[in-house]
């Protein structure tokens, strides 16, 4: 009898584990208490917990006055919600305006971005996952002219000419709307083309004018619920705070995964982290830091990247199109062959399809012969990878 029972519960083990491994394989990641923690949950739930306050406020919120929508905009941009409901509560007030701007002709555009059209610069910093939501509004037939315009500024922000790829690609589909899209499409080319310099990108946020009335002298405890208050004053800090943190805890996790001192799993668990609070910022680092780990690891064509295997490549890819300046330039330059290849890896996984021409246009414009071949030989080497619509299409 004990050996019977022993058989049996050897058994049930090996069913369990088998059913795990088919899980596993079925989803692509381990269940929930079998993973392990690669990121910061603090950070990471912080960060969604505050997003989530400032999407429901803004989209149940009709009646808000413009300081309290701008207030609610700010922190979905600077802290690049990818969710769908955060992007439907900016896309919902798009065209919102500071009803006491008096526009004058020594005004700078800047001021109009920010200050007075505060959405299109949020939805630029989402994103890629605002680019389809974007041209659905371009291409919708009852779309206003101003709700066109404002989706046009946000691509134009966010993409440059590069815009002109997804442009070109949803017209081509005959979608309706095709017309507009075709005009925004020849709008789009007489665009400057994106930054070849990351740091030049605008990913900071500009002075906000003190409300009036009480100021707080430190910020509630709870921040996403002093993101969505009523009260002026309560916003004010708690944006302030929002910011400051984000902005420390970038440099923080960008100075572990550039120390090659410290364990994998602790660089591991830092650039994932980045990754998933898509952080980009001025100067805490964070890309060239992640850079360095990419250096590290190999991706390759037939193998997904993952947080587990590929940390570094995995947050490039989430945090999106500020990193394209630099993977591109490393693939134009690095003499490093598997860096190179890394890199070309992580804009077709982030790009999909339009990773193609993006490269394309890189190829054309390199400066000699030996970079021009570099570009070419990584669009061969990764040509089936530039399909689809890319990761943050679905």
């Amino acid at each position: 009898m004990p050996g019977t029972t022993v058989a049996r519960m050897s058994a049930l083990v090996v069913f369990a584990a088998m059913g795990i491994a088919v899980w596993w394989a079925h989803t692509g990641q381990a269940p929930a208490d079998q993973r392990p923690a690669v990121h910061d949950a603090e950070i990471v739930g912080a960060r969604t917990r505050a997003i989530a306050a400032g999407a429901s406020t803004l989209r149940d919120g009709d009646a808000l006055s413009f300081e309290y929508q701008r207030d609610l905009i700010e922190p979905l941009g600077y802290m690049r919600a990818s969710d769908a409901r955060s992007v439907d509560a900016l896309l919902g007030v798009l065209c919102v305006n500071d009803p006491s701007y008096v526009r004058s002709p020594i005004t700078f555009r800047i001021e109009l971005m920010w200050a007075v059209t505060p959405t299109p610069w949020a939805l630029a910093r989402v994103g890629l996952p605002a680019v389809p939501s974007l041209l659905d509004t371009i291409g919708r037939e009852d779309a206003t002219d101003d709700q066109v315009e404002k989706a046009e500024e946000a691509l134009e922000q966010m993409l440059g000419r590069e815009a002109t790829y997804w442009l070109a690609a949803r017209a081509d589909a005959g979608s309706t709307g095709r017309e507009n899209l075709q005009s925004a499409l020849a709008r789009a080319r007489g665009h400057t083309p994106m930054p070849a310099n990351d740091d030049t990108m605008m990913w900071g946020m500009f002075g906000r004018a003190t409300p009036e009335g009480d100021i707080p002298a430190e910020p509630p405890a709870d921040l996403a619920t002093g993101l969505a208050s009523p009260d002026a004053g309560i916003r004010y800090v708690s944006i302030n705070q929002l910011r400051s943190q984000r902005y420390r805890d970038t440099r923080a996790l960008a100075a572990k995964v550039a120390d090659a001192d410290l364990p994998a799993e602790d660089r591991a668990r830092a650039a994932t982290t980045l990754g998933l609070i898509r952080a980009v910022s001025y100067d805490a680092g964070e890309g060239p830091a992640l850079l360095s780990l990419l250096a590290e690891e190999r991706l390759a064509l037939d193998t997904p990247v993952t947080d587990l295997d590929a940390p570094a490549a995995m947050a490039l890819v989430r945090i999106g199109v500020p990193m394209v300046p630099m993977l591109c330039r490393t693939i134009r330059e690095s003499d490093d062959a598997q860096l190179r290849s890394n890199c070309a890896g992580v804009v077709a996984t982030m790009l999909g399809r339009y990773g193609r021409p993006w490269l394309e246009g890189v190829r054309d414009a390199a400066e000699d012969q030996k970079q021009r071949r570099q570009v070419a030989a990584e669009l061969k080497t990764w040509s089936s990878r530039f399909e689809g619509e890319g990761y943050w299409a679905g």
